[in-house]
C-alpha cells in the first residue's frame, strides 16, 4: 500500500467517524460501528488507530481545528477587547451547534502531551490564540489584565462552565424561564469584558 492511499483510507475512516460523532454522539462511535458502515473487518481500523483514543485524539484535532478557522477573524481586529469578545462568543457557538465534537474536544487525555512536552495537544493553538489576543490587548493598552495565562484560565472556565450547563440543561435555570441562552452566552461576555475593561 503507498503512503498516498494509506493516508487516503484514513482520512475515509475519519471522516466517517465524525459523521457518527455529529449524528449519534461519543457512545454511537466505536470500532466495529466504523467498521460495519465502511463494510470493513475492525482489525483494518485498528490498522490506522491504534485504538479508540486514538481515534478519538484525531477527532478533537479536527473539531479545534474548525473552530481555529471559525476565529480567524479575530486575528486581524485592531481592537483586542472587541477581539476576545468575538472569540469567546464563537466559541460558545461553535460548542452549541457542534455539541458531540465539542465534548470529544473538551475531553481529550491530555496526559501523553503532559508527558512529553514535545507532542502538541489537540486545541493547543486555539488556547494559544486566545493568550495572545489578552497580551497583545495588555500591550496596547485596551485591556486591563496583569497576565495574559491568567486571563485564559479563568474565560475558558468561564466559557467551558456555561457550555457545560447548557448542554447539560441546567442553563437556562427554571428561575429565568424567558431568558435565551443567547442572552446568557451575551451575560457571560459581557463579565469578561467588565472585569478586565479600561476606564474611559
Amino acid at each position: 500500500m503507498t503512503p498516498d492511499t494509506h493516508a487516503s483510507l484514513r482520512q475515509k475512516i475519519l471522516e466517517e467517524a465524525l459523521t457518527l460523532v455529529s449524528r449519534e454522539g461519543v457512545e454511537g462511535v466505536t470500532m466495529r460501528a466504523l467498521a460495519n458502515k465502511l463494510g470493513y473487518s475492525p482489525a483494518t481500523i485498528y490498522l490506522y488507530f491504534r485504538n479508540k483514543e486514538d481515534l478519538f485524539q484525531e477527532i478533537a484535532r479536527h473539531a479545534s481545528g474548525r473552530l481555529m478557522e471559525s476565529t480567524d477573524r479575530c486575528v486581524g481586529m485592531a481592537d483586542a477587547s472587541a477581539a476576545r469578545d468575538t472569540f469567546a462568543r464563537t466559541y460558545v457557538d461553535f460548542a452549541l451547534e457542534q455539541p458531540h465534537l465539542y465534548q470529544v474536544m473538551a475531553n481529550v487525555d491530555l496526559m501523553p502531551y503532559i508527558a512529553d512536552r514535545t507532542l502538541e495537544a489537540p486545541g493547543r493553538r486555539l488556547a494559544d490564540r486566545y493568550r495572545d489576543i489578552y497580551a497583545r490587548g495588555i500591550a496596547t493598552g485596551q485591556i486591563r489584565a496583569a497576565n495574559p495565562e491568567y486571563e485564559l484560565m479563568i474565560d475558558w472556565s468561564l466559557l467551558h462552565g456555561f457550555v457545560s450547563n447548557v448542554l447539560s440543561g441546567a442553563f437556562p435555570p427554571p428561575r429565568l424561564p424567558s431568558v435565551t441562552v443567547t442572552e446568557l452566552r451575551d451575560v457571560i461576555v459581557d463579565a469578561i469584558r467588565a472585569r478586565t475593561s479600561i476606564a474611559r
